[in-house]
């Protein structure tokens, strides 16, 4: 419960963060209307990575080993998308966008995990 706790609070760190990096390199990429927006998209990000990006990990997992992990990026924009689907203050506007948030969430997410989820 800790580590989901975590987690989530990670993601709704690094969202921000990823949203300003990617707003610096493409003006209006990714858009929050409030704080609320941020802290609704961090919760809905990670009851996406929690819950449904496993079983579709599963569900691709041949299509993951026929691209060499390519599906695998795919699958992250897509629950990326999702959020930006289901969340109206929250905003991704284009494809291009949509794809750097995806690098730059799992690098920020990444350092952010390996600094503080030590055991």
């Amino acid at each position: 419960m800790i580590k989901l706790f975590m987690t989530w609070l990670l993601n709704a760190i690094s969202l921000p963060i990823t949203s300003e990096i990617v707003d610096r390199l493409i003006p209006q990429g990714f858009s929050f209307t409030n704080t609320t927006a941020v802290i609704g998209a961090a919760i809905l990000l990670g009851a996406v990575n929690t819950f449904i990006r496993p079983v579709l990990k599963i569900l691709t997992f041949p299509l993951t080993l026929l691209t060499l992990g390519l599906s695998a990026i795919v699958l992250n924009i897509a629950c990326l998308l999702a959020v930006d689907w289901y969340r109206p203050d929250f905003a991704i506007n284009g494809w291009l966008p949509s794809i750097l948030g995806t690098f730059i969430l799992s690098v920020v997410s990444t350092l952010l995990n390996g600094l503080f989820n030590r055991r």
